[in-house]
């Protein structure tokens, strides 16, 4: 999701391994409700295939800008040999 960041630590215990939730810089509130939005869908759905959509996008736009990826802070796995 779009400006959605956290923090993970993948050996914390369960209930405990997402920190820091926030969205767009604003933490993210418990009693608050959001709409997601996602690239493909588990189920069967009507109406047109997103690929479709994007690619009819792409080719009339030509491009789009440089984007920053939300890459979450991962916790936890010091001395892992399959992380940088």
């Amino acid at each position: 999701m779009a400006g959605l960041q956290y923090a993970i630590a993948p050996l914390a215990s369960v209930g405990s391994r997402i920190t820091d939730l926030s969205l767009n810089g604003e933490p993210i509130e418990a009693d608050k409700t959001y709409k997601v939005a996602g690239w493909a869908s588990i189920q069967k759905t009507q109406g047109e295939a997103i690929w479709d959509v994007v690619s009819r996008w792409l080719r009339r736009e030509g491009q789009i800008g440089a984007l920053t990826p939300n890459v979450p802070v991962v916790t936890g796995l010091a001395n892992n040999l399959g992380l940088d």
